[in-house]
Formats: structure tokens, C-alpha cells, sequence
């Protein structure tokens, strides 16, 4: 549980920068799922916890009346 909670703070704190420093945040909308179900690299994509990190950021950015927007990862790189 403590873990657990400790990545909660983290989350809120990474996901309260950019909604103070812009209007508009973007992410790509990731499929994190199947990203899940490569054994090399789900240890990985489950540690960082990149889908709470978008949950979390949609709730700072709603609360602060600014937007978040998911783009196709197609050709964003």
C-alpha cells in the first residue's frame, strides 16, 4: 500500500506541470493494454504507470478548466 501511494504522489506532482504551464496538453492516446502483453517490456510500461499518469493529468486539467487532447500515435515521431 505504501508503494502504491507513493506513486499516487508522484503522479499528482508530474501531472501538475504541465497543466500550470500550458493550456493544452497532448498526449498520445498509447495502447497501453497491448503494451502490456510484451513480456520485455510490460515490467517497464506498468513501473512508470503511463495511463495513471494521463488519468491523473485529465483530472488536474479538468479541475483547472484546461484540455487534454489524445492523438493517434501514427507518424507523431
Amino acid at each position: 500500500m505504501r508503494v502504491t501511494n507513493l506513486r499516487d504522489e508522484v503522479l499528482h506532482q508530474v501531472s501538475r506541470a504541465p497543466v500550470d504551464s500550458a493550456n493544452t496538453i497532448v498526449f498520445e492516446d498509447l495502447n497501453i493494454p497491448g503494451m502490456l502483453q510484451n513480456r520485455n517490456f510490460a515490467k517497464h510500461a506498468h513501473d512508470v504507470s503511463w495511463g495513471g499518469l494521463m488519468q491523473f493529468t485529465r483530472g488536474t486539467a479538468e479541475s483547472a478548466g484546461k484540455s487534454v487532447v489524445f492523438v493517434d500515435p501514427r507518424n507523431t515521431s
